[in-house]
């Protein structure tokens, strides 16, 4: 995330401009869209133009859900343009998301610093900078807050996203059973359909945690049951070679069986957003 020397205050933030329109630039599109923020959307390829509204009919319908939000799509104020000039004349933010290509990104970001106002946020779906400030940080997240939003800050670089850092702990040790021959790639997804993700999708796992040492709460567990718990994971990481793989992806084929991708799709955004709902209530 990048700033100028002068700060924009969060409650100011009504226009936004979305600079690359790819999967990630179409939702955040949508969200600020819903949002009731004027939203301009720059994409050097013409025909994204013709996605644009297509993202925002999907989507809106799971976004009003989530945030109790009836606002219509007619009610949207998004434009979309191909010359960058014009997507940034006054946005009070730039939400960019071009590849992740340092030859691509670098002069980008150039240019938007170049024409933005001066007092614009200038943010990134994916990288930070040695040079924001922590005022811009501040300003970002009480944003994204405001828009629905669960924004976590990261104090330290390292090599990829918190999420999927986690994602990839997990992943590791699935292929791991998989390749010990330990249990079925459905019985995985079972074990965590109804274990760790059921609870993970009411509390996080150090909460979890804190429960799980009972009366005498996360001191308890991190003194008796902590250290057990790290000798439980794999003891290197596995070998990705042709039989574990193969394995892995006919399980998962069979658990699909006949279902279409969009019905599978459908069958969990449902779920998810009666997840956040029951959340939001709590």
């Amino acid at each position: 995330m990048l700033s100028s020397t002068e700060n924009t205050d969060e409650g100011s933030i009504r226009r936004v401009a979305v600079i690359g329109y790819g999967k990630i630039g179409a939702s955040f599109a949508a969200l600020f869209a819903a949002n009731g923020l004027q939203t301009t959307v720059y994409d050097p390829r013409p025909e994204a133009e013709s996605l644009l509204w297509d993202t925002i009919e999907r989507t809106s319908n799971t976004i009003a859900a989530i945030q109790d939000k009836g606002c219509p799509t007619s009610t949207y104020t998004v434009k979309f343009t191909t010359d960058l000039t014009t997507a940034l004349e006054g946005p009070d933010l730039v939400q960019e998301n071009s590849p992740e290509q340092l030859h691509v990104k670098h002069p980008l970001l150039q240019k938007i610093d170049e024409i933005a106002k001066p007092s614009a946020l200038i943010c990134s779906s994916t990288s930070g900078g040695e040079k924001t400030s922590a005022a811009a940080v501040s300003t970002a997240m009480a944003f994204y807050t405001r828009i629905g939003k669960k924004p976590i800050h990261i104090q330290k670089e390292v090599e990829g996203h918190v999420a999927n850092r986690l994602q990839s702990a997990l992943a590791r040790e699935i292929m791991y059973l998989l390749q010990e021959a330990v249990v079925s790639v459905a019985d995985i997804d079972v074990a965590m359909e109804f274990g760790p993700g059921l609870r993970w999708s009411a509390m996080g796992p150090s909460m979890l945690w804190h429960l799980g040492g009972g009366q005498g709460g996360i001191g308890h567990y991190a003194e008796h049951l902590f250290e057990p718990l790290m000798r439980w994971y794999a003891p290197a990481d596995p070998v990705i070679d042709k039989q574990p793989t193969e394995r892995w992806v006919n399980g998962t084929k069979d658990m699909v069986g006949t279902r279409r991708f969009e019905d599978l799709s459908e069958a969990r955004d449902d779920m998810i957003v009666k997840i956040l709902q029951v959340k939001l209530q709590n």
